[in-house]
């Protein structure tokens, strides 16, 4: 797995020693007065302020297993006690159900970090929510019998698919 932290900061000090490399061999190139970009200079400067403030902030905690397991539905707490208990049983009793709690527990705290573990989603783009969106309006006129009903532009297709994103969410 990428440590994202330390490649942040890596690439920080990177830009930082080219940045002063420039600075000391070639300043022209970033001083606005002699044909440089003083816009790049400031862009860099900019981008090392921002890096160099997010790796001073603390990384994120991860929940620790007591605190997944307080998040289960009382339903399934239930089921993985009834389960625990309908394994012990058939197994005459000789493994108590704690030892299936506890491997039903992990089994449950395995998929929870997996899924925390998951990258958040990126949210589509025009051309995906009008290719949906067509879809959908294309279908739903098949259905009532003409595909080819549709009468607004591909403006009112992107609102339209819009509206229904913001009502109920990311697909």
């Amino acid at each position: 797995m990428t440590d994202y932290r330390a490649l942040c900061a890596e690439l920080t000090d990177a830009l930082n020693n080219l940045h002063a490399l420039v600075w000391g061999e070639c300043p022209r190139l970033l001083d606005e007065d002699r044909g440089g970009s003083g816009f790049l200079d400031l862009e860099i400067e900019e981008t090392l302020t921002t890096a160099r403030a997010a790796l001073t902030q603390p990384e994120p905690a991860t929940p620790t297993n007591k605190e997944i397991l307080k998040l289960m539905p009382e339903t399934m707490l239930d089921e993985f006690s009834y389960a625990s208990k309908v394994c012990s049983d058939a197994t005459g009793g000789q493994v108590k159900p704690g030892i299936f709690r506890v491997s039903l527990n992990t089994g449950a705290l395995d998929y929870a970090r997996a899924a925390l573990a998951q990258p958040k989603p990126v949210a589509p783009t025009d051309e995906e929510i009008f290719a949906e969106a067509t879809k959908c309006l294309y279908f739903s006129f098949a259905h009532m019998g003409d595909p080819n009903k549709w009468e607004g532009g591909d403006a009112d297709l992107l609102d339209f698919a819009r509206a229904v994103l913001a009502r109920w969410g990311q697909p």
